[in-house]
C-alpha cells in the first residue's frame, strides 16, 4: 500500500509556489493543503490544477486571526471556501475549547496544560500542527520559548490528540522531505519509532 505523506500548511505565493509543487513532487509528497488569504481565491482552479499535472491532491485552508475569530467573524462563509480553518495569534488565556468546533487546526504553541486536557474532552477533532519552520524561527530567536513547545508536544501526544507535521513552507528551500520531517520530531521528542500517522492527512 502506498505511504500517504500529506503537508497540511504550505503558504501560497504566486511568485514561489510552481518551485514548491516541484520541490515536493520531488520529495514525494502526496498532497498538500494550501493556506489562501480571501483575496487567493481567484487563484483556486489555477491551483488545482498545477496539483493535479503533478499528481498531488490540493486542499485549502483559511488561517484566521484568534481576535477576527472572538468577534464572531462569519467562520460558515470561510467553510464553503475554504477546506479546513485554523486559528493563529491565539490568546491561550482567552481560549474556550467548547467553541471549537468550526475549527479544523491549531499551531502547536505553549498551550497551558490545563487546557490540553480541556480540549482532549470537549474538541478531540483538533488537529494540533507542529510547523517545523515556525519551530526553528523560535528555536534561533527564543530557545527557552522553544523547549516550552517541546514541552507542549509531548503533553498534546500524552493526551492522545491529532498531530501533524508541516513545513510551513512559503519557498521552495523551507520544504523538507517527509522522512526529515518524521526523524526531526522523532528526535525532539524522544520517540524511538518513526510513527508516518504525523505527516498523513487530516
Amino acid at each position: 500500500m502506498k505511504i500517504v505523506y500529506f503537508d497540511i500548511h504550505v503558504i501560497y505565493d504566486k511568485t514561489t509556489f510552481n518551485k514548491i509543487i516541484e520541490k515536493m513532487k520531488s520529495f514525494n509528497y502526496s498532497g498538500l493543503c494550501v493556506s489562501l488569504e480571501e483575496k487567493d481565491l481567484k487563484f483556486k482552479n489555477d491551483i488545482l490544477e498545477l496539483c493535479k499535472d503533478n499528481l498531488l491532491e490540493f486542499k485549502s485552508r483559511y488561517d484566521l486571526d484568534f481576535e477576527d475569530y472572538r468577534k464572531n467573524k462569519s467562520i460558515k462563509e470561510l467553510k464553503k471556501k475554504f477546506n479546513y480553518i485554523s486559528l493563529k495569534n491565539v490568546n491561550w488565556n482567552k481560549m474556550n475549547p467548547v467553541n471549537l468546533r468550526n475549527i479544523s487546526i491549531l499551531e502547536m504553541d505553549i498551550i497551558p496544560n490545563i487546557l490540553i486536557r480541556k480540549i482532549s474532552k470537549s474538541a478531540k477533532h483538533i488537529v494540533f500542527e507542529f510547523n517545523l519552520s515556525n519551530f526553528n524561527k523560535t528555536l534561533e530567536t527564543n530557545p527557552q520559548n522553544a523547549m516550552k513547545q517541546i514541552h507542549t508536544l509531548m503533553n498534546v501526544q500524552k493526551s492522545n490528540l491529532t498531530i501533524k507535521l508541516s513545513n510551513g513552507a512559503q519557498h521552495p528551500l523551507d520544504i523538507k522531505p517527509p522522512l526529515q520531517l518524521l526523524y526531526t520530531y522523532q528526535k525532539l521528542i524522544g520517540a524511538k519509532e518513526e510513527d508516518k500517522k504525523y505527516i498523513g492527512k487530516i
